[in-house]
């Protein structure tokens, strides 16, 4: 399903350096809409907004703004990066925030005007991207960007939502655990929090940030749950959101997820653990990302559509068509129940979710979840027992290739408040098990 045929969804798609013409919106914008997310993350590019001082050209990214709005898909802001009309570069194109007076009232101006121009179609803005990481702002200074640029964001939009901290992994693991590694990176998100409740903002603040960069997304979740008991410690109605995270689509050698031999398998399995253990713990989430992006240093293949260097577009990658079977099925009719027992025989460990809309109807994901996404694909065949859980028709669907197999009944024993599956094939990446009659489901 595309966008358009979706009332609403927790999944989100990154499109984050198009300020940096990193990526061309023309060239991929056609498979936004047919992707099936309905947010997606931008960045606000000051620099290339502002590059005369005061005068702002905002054609480029009026087009791209409004066309994802015409095919039903709304933009999340990340206001960011430096401009080097006001702050200085070094290392690379991203420049540091304002740490003059002189940068921080033309950093304000640039924010309003932004906000002015687009509140009617954006209500969602998150302050700068991986701070502490990128820039090495401290708590202290990123506490002060937060609350002035805030400030101006609420005097031209009261109502719009109010993201922070865009923690990296390394410091989203640090900032709930080996306090006594690093004192100063481990306490950098609690830092920001309580001095933003110390000066009484806190309650300005909708969420919180992470980009879970783990080897294997099922190892971030015991980290996750001690962040989000964290963050709600300071504000039990602040919520935790996933805003980056994506796998290579071959061999890196720089950045997140490096040094490994990724393929567009296995990348397509990282995506699909990743955002559907997301959606099991009710976490909206974010792919990064959606198009091939040529840093100045090497092309970040994270992306679902493979680029050529002229910046086209290939072709789609395998991961393209397995996340759009996820947002096909996975829309706001679906929530995660955390109720779920299960028994399942074997010594591998298992993820498993449970997701049930309002007539009832039952969706379990499951996959291995102990292994780095790799090639070829690893399985096993057991029987496994679901408890507070009951199907009335069905089937067996691998989110990998979308196919949907019929499920033997002479294999399924029903009993008032469980079910029982006799020799499930459950591989290192989701299927489901769900009812026929939620599915649609093509000949």
């Amino acid at each position: 399903r595309s966008a358009c045929e979706i009332k609403g969804s927790l999944l989100s798609i990154g499109a984050e350096t198009m300020d940096r013409d990193f990526t061309i919106y023309d060239n991929w914008k056609s498979y936004l809409g047919p992707l099936g997310f309905k947010k997606v993350r931008i960045l606000s590019g000051w620099a290339k907004t502002e590059s005369v001082p005061k005068r702002y050209e905002w054609e480029w990214m009026d087009n791209i703004v409004n066309d994802m709005l015409q095919q039903c898909v709304t933009p999340w802001v990340t206001l960011c990066y430096g401009n080097p009309l006001y702050t200085t570069f070094k290392d690379d194109s991203r420049g540091d925030p304002p740490r003059t007076e002189e940068a921080f009232k033309a950093w304000e101006s640039y924010v309003a005007a932004y906000v002015k121009r687009y509140k009617d179609k954006i209500n969602e803005y998150e302050i700068w991207n991986e701070p502490r990481y990128s820039k090495k702002i401290s708590p202290e200074d990123y506490t002060t960007l937060v609350i002035r640029t805030t400030k101006v964001i609420k005097s031209e939009q009261p109502d719009a939502l109010i993201n922070i901290l865009a923690l990296d992994h390394k410091h989203f693991e640090a900032s709930v655990g080996a306090i006594e590694a690093n004192p100063l990176i481990s306490e950098y998100a609690a830092k920001v929090l309580q001095s933003l409740k110390n000066k009484k903002f806190l309650y300005q603040i909708n969420g919180v940030t992470y980009h879970p960069y783990t080897w294997n997304p099922d190892d971030a979740y015991s980290t996750v749950k001690k962040f989000q008991k964290m963050v709600k410690g300071f504000d039990k109605n602040l919520k935790i959101i996933q805003g980056e995270n994506g796998a290579p689509s071959q061999f890196n050698i720089k950045r997140a997820l490096n040094n490994y031999p990724w393929t567009e398998h296995s990348q397509a399995k990282y995506g699909l653990r990743r955002l559907i253990a997301d959606l099991g713990h009710s976490i909206p989430t974010s792919y990064f990302s959606i198009a091939d992006m040529f840093y100045e240093d090497e092309v970040n293949n994270k992306a679902l559509l493979k680029a050529r260097p002229d910046k086209t577009i290939e072709r789609p990658k395998l991961a393209y068509y397995a996340l759009q079977n996820v947002s096909s099925i996975f829309d706001e009719q679906f929530s995660a129940i955390d109720d779920l027992l299960f028994k399942i025989k074997t010594e591998r460990q298992i993820a498993a979710y449970h997701f049930k809309n309002e007539e009832d109807k039952n969706i379990i994901a499951l996959w291995l979840s102990d292994n780095i996404p790799d090639d070829p694909d690893l399985f096993i065949t057991t029987d496994a027992e679901f408890k507070k859980c009951r199907f009335d028709d069905p089937v067996y669907v691998n989110m990998l290739t979308g196919e949907v197999a019929e499920i033997n009944q002479e294999l399924i024993i029903q009993k008032s408040n469980s079910v029982k599956f006799i020799n499930i094939v459950i591989p290192d990446f989701p299927v489901l098990i769900a009812e026929r009659s939620i599915l649609a489901v093509l000949p």
